[in-house]
């Protein structure tokens, strides 16, 4: 039966090789590869962090929930959509009041020109 450490160092092993994330033999790789920057492993060109921060701004998140940039970006995916869905909720309510002022506002003042 393998220890802790040992289980560790057989798991990280095997994951490296699955992926081939190491060149055998390479001694920086075998004594610094848990730590080491590897481009296979680095998803940020994937991820879509730019789109959320646009659906930050443009749901206006910190507004409706007082989270920060960093908080929100934190959350889960389905997490994210939930606020986003109640957030579009709200700004279309918003919206909505908005145009009923504006109609008043505009028969207002169509009364007065009479």
């Amino acid at each position: 039966m393998l220890s802790s450490p040992e289980s560790a160092l057989l798991l990280s092993d095997i994951y490296d090789n699955e992926f081939n994330l190491t060149e055998q033999g390479n001694p920086i790789d075998d004594m610094l590869g848990p730590v080491l920057y590897r481009r296979a492993e680095d998803v940020s060109e994937y991820t879509s962090y730019d789109s959320l921060i646009d659906i930050y701004l443009k749901f206006d998140i910190q507004k409706f929930f007082g989270l920060t940039l960093i908080e929100f970006t934190d959350l889960t995916k389905s997490r994210i959509k939930l606020l986003v869905n109640k957030a579009e909720v709200e700004i279309i309510k918003i919206n909505e009041a908005m145009a009923e002022v504006s109609d008043e506002i505009s028969n207002t003042n169509k009364t007065e020109e009479y």
